[in-house]
């Protein structure tokens, strides 16, 4: 499904070789809509106004991530996906119906986090209108309101991850602890956690949603991988490829630059069009049709360099765990409604997939 969005004045990067270029440039620094001078607790505490530099702001949380959410560490998560999905999937069995987003794509990274985190397990629901509410205000073309709801989505959640934290026993919230700076320590654990909750249960929940929604509107698409899955990691490549959550990505260039064949000027806004490059023909032999065993594929769907995503290989492996239990039940389900799609500029999801089992 293609949605038509017309977005702000920027410099709108496109092709597969302008975008990887760009994404590995170090003068194209990332935007941050929600950063507030006014509202410093809202605040990346490793940024550095008036740019953000990737590296400082990303580092220390890199070298922990690499540790923390390495292949073979997210292999033993394994288990727990499976279970979660397997269950969510018998509940909405039971009921003959379910929400395959919000009553399975949702809570699974969600929870998931929370035991990565060792938070305690609460609703789903409770936090879904807090990070809609970070979203939108992240978006391209978010309003001044809709910012400031952000903010005191993002204190809301920072509040109630600190009151957790100190009974937390995971290691990854010990060692980013053990990196930061006595002096903000408290603080820049808090909104690491509470990104980390935020952007591993969004962007995954997205992902897992998308591929969803493909499957069940092409049940011969599903059939093919039910009957074939030893092509399933190849498949979650190709999904992420079409059906990647993260349309676009916003840069802020440090200085006069020329990306491509485009002249960027110095304070210009950058969107960098992810979901364009990763059609682009001249890197993707028919970029539109859905090759299961395409190879190459060197798809941006998780961007690249010092901003690749850090919880790379855990979102593959809860989007191929969900599948491997799903693909089997796909023939069971018949859409009740026609699937809903979000309307942000820079995330694409399936916001409700309504479906019955017969």
């Amino acid at each position: 499904m293609t949605i038509a969005l017309q977005c702000p004045a920027a410099v709108r990067i496109e092709r597969y070789a302008d975008v990887r270029a760009a994404l590995l440039d170090a003068r194209l620094v990332i935007h941050k809509p929600l950063d507030n001078p006014d509202g410093e607790d809202t605040r990346d505490p490793m940024s550095e106004p008036p740019v953000h530099s990737r590296s400082r702001r990303l580092a220390p949380l890199s070298r922990i991530m690499s540790d923390q959410l390495s292949r073979s560490a997210v292999a033993r998560i394994a288990a727990r996906a499976a279970a979660l999905a397997a269950g969510f999937l018998e509940q909405g069995s039971r009921r003959g119906e379910m929400d395959l987003v919000a009553d399975l794509a949702f809570p699974l990274p969600f929870t998931v986090m929370l035991d990565l985190l060792g938070l305690p397990h609460v609703e789903a629901s409770e936090f879904r209108p807090l990070f809609a509410a970070i979203s939108a205000g992240q978006d391209v073309v978010s309003t001044e309101s809709q910012r400031t709801t952000a903010r005191f989505a993002e204190r809301a959640i920072m509040r109630w991850v600190a009151r957790h934290l100190d009974a937390s026993p995971s290691p990854l919230v010990a060692a980013i602890r053990s990196t930061t700076a006595p002096s903000g320590r408290e603080r820049a654990l808090q909104y690491w956690c509470a990104m980390l909750l935020h952007a591993g249960s969004t962007t995954t929940r997205g992902f897992i949603a998308n591929c969803l929604a493909r499957l069940v509107e092409n049940p011969d698409e599903a059939e093919t991988l039910r009957n074939n899955p030893g092509h399933l990691d190849s498949a979650i490549e190709e999904l992420l490829r079409v059906e990647g959550p993260v349309r676009l990505l916003g840069r802020v260039a440090r200085e006069d630059l020329i990306v491509g064949d485009r002249h960027v000027p110095r304070s210009a806004l950058v969107h960098l069009h992810l979901h364009k490059a990763n059609r682009d023909p001249a890197w993707f032999a028919e970029p539109d049709r859905v090759d299961f065993l395409r190879n190459p594929n060197p798809h941006l769907a998780f961007g690249l360099g010092a901003t690749y995503c850090l919880g790379s290989h855990l979102a593959r492996l809860e989007a191929r765990t969900v599948l491997q239990v799903l693909l089997p039940q796909i023939a069971r389900m018949q859409l009740a409604a026609r699937p809903q799609w979000s309307s942000s500029h820079v995330l694409r999801e399936c916001s409700r997939l309504a479906v019955r089992f017969h």
